[in-house]
């Protein structure tokens, strides 16, 4: 299992949005908790999952199209350190 950290930047501007998102990556998760933080115009997400990259990628794409085009997908490894 990887775990990633994934920004979305954009106009974030609602509570239900930024819910939103964070529900609609639910299938890719396999982690028990998905943790995120938001503020203006930036969500980020840490979660682990089996998934491959590329797949993340293509489905964060897809679930992003009409909200966004920007957002980072960074796989987090030994050189990596977030606290949220």
């Amino acid at each position: 299992m990887k775990n990633y950290l994934l920004t979305v930047i954009g106009n974030l501007e609602s509570e239900e949005l930024c819910q939103s998102i964070a529900i609609s990556l639910s299938p890719i998760v396999d982690s028990p908790h998905l943790k995120f933080q938001h503020t203006k115009g930036i969500l980020i997400f840490y979660f682990a999952t089996e998934v491959e990259k590329s797949e993340i990628y293509n489905f964060v794409l897809g679930e992003l199209f009409g909200i966004t085009e920007s957002f980072i997908l960074t796989e987090i490894t030994d050189d990596v350190s977030v606290c949220m």
